[in-house]
């Protein structure tokens, strides 16, 4: 468990250098205190200048969601001494145009509340039928004309009588944040920046290597953090692990020794399983059909939430600079990497809702 003492020095480290980061230094630095709540994330009170943040939260989730929680806060307190927000809703229009100004991801700016749906797209009941017209879907490319005739028909039912589409244009336009955590004593090599430049291709992703706090630890490790659509963020958290576990297997079994042989395979192996990757995601067959999101649309959708992560990147890191990691060419080590890689099966699975893995 974190020491409590450590977490609320380091809110209010946060406050004072999000406030300032963003043209608010001249507000005073809420007071920072933990609270316990099955319901909500975070509170703040304008009679007090005090920010609640939920202990719960800050042990289950990554140091990131805890950040955009504390904003969602502060822009709460901007809207309120810095916009003399006093007589409207508490979402309002200041509310907005503060959540603006302090650069908060789409799902930290909602008027939602609780831990559970801090992480969800929508309501169970929606999300089961988007799961049934996902396998409506699916059939519809069936080999038997009678079965795909009867999906597609039963798809457009569905998607007519409930709205599926627009459903799917409201998850599809919000962009996400994650943080692939590498630990407090690792350090950044070049297959970290290999691996983290390959996925942001992939999924259509900004990705910047940073240090983040960890609660757990009360220290700052290294990690990777990604920005773009919500399902490519959820994919790209599985797809690192996938990867990252294949590629120490099949080093164990190469027979290869030391850490810069290791470097070598790992970088190689990364670049083999992009071409499988890539060659899928291009094939990968689509249906389309009257009453469906249209390809272009979905384009335009895809193009605004590049948009909006790239420039949420650009406000929250102003000085970002590229890197480059050295360490040594070993031949024999890329070729057994680049062989390996090629070997392995990953699909990467873009369609919401579903995760394609092979063998």
């Amino acid at each position: 468990m974190y020491n409590e003492s450590t977490i609320a020095r380091q809110l209010v480290q946060e406050s004072t250098a999000i406030l300032s980061r963003y043209g608010f230094e001249s507000l005073d630095t809420p007071i920072i205190e933990l609270f316990d709540s099955t319901r909500l994330n975070g509170t703040y009170n304008a009679a007090t200048n005090t920010i609640q943040i939920n202990r719960q939260m800050i042990a289950q989730r990554p140091w990131n969601i805890v950040l955009e929680i504390l904003k969602h806060e502060l822009a709460h307190l901007v809207a309120h001494k810095a916009y003399g927000a006093t007589d409207e809703t508490s979402h309002g229009g200041s509310f907005k145009r503060a959540a603006d100004a302090l650069n908060l991801c789409d799902r930290a700016a909602r008027a939602k509340t609780s831990l559970v749906e801090l992480e969800k797209d929508l309501s169970d009941e929606q999300q089961r039928l988007l799961d049934r017209a996902n396998k409506l879907e699916a059939l519809a490319k069936s080999d038997n004309v009678h079965e795909a005739a009867l999906a597609m028909n039963r798809l457009l039912e569905l998607q007519k009588k409930y709205d599926l589409d627009a459903w799917k244009r409201e998850q599809a336009s919000e962009f996400s944040t994650t943080f692939i955590d590498l630990g407090g004593t690792s350090k950044y090599t070049q297959w970290h920046s290999a691996m983290a430049s390959m996925l942001g291709r992939v999924y259509d992703l900004e990705v910047i290597l940073v240090r983040q706090y960890n609660a757990l630890s009360g220290r700052f490790h290294n990690g990777v953090e990604f920005v773009g659509s919500v399902s490519s963020v959820e994919m790209v958290n599985y797809a690192w692990d996938f990867i990252a576990n294949a590629m120490r297997r099949a080093y164990k079994k190469s027979g290869l020794k030391g850490l810069r042989e290791a470097n070598n395979f790992y970088v190689a192996f990364i670049d083999g399983i992009e071409t499988n990757m890539t060659t899928y995601k291009e094939s990968e067959p689509t249906v389309a059909a009257e009453g469906t999101i249209a390809a272009d649309a979905l384009a335009c959708v895809a193009d605004e939430v590049a948009a909006k992560a790239k420039a949420y990147m650009a406000k929250r890191y102003p000085r970002r600079r590229t890197v480059s990691f050295g360490g040594g060419y070993v031949g024999h080590a890329r070729a057994a990497g680049a062989e390996a890689g090629a070997a392995t099966s990953f699909r990467p699975g873009m369609k919401a809702g579903v995760k394609m893995i092979g063998a």
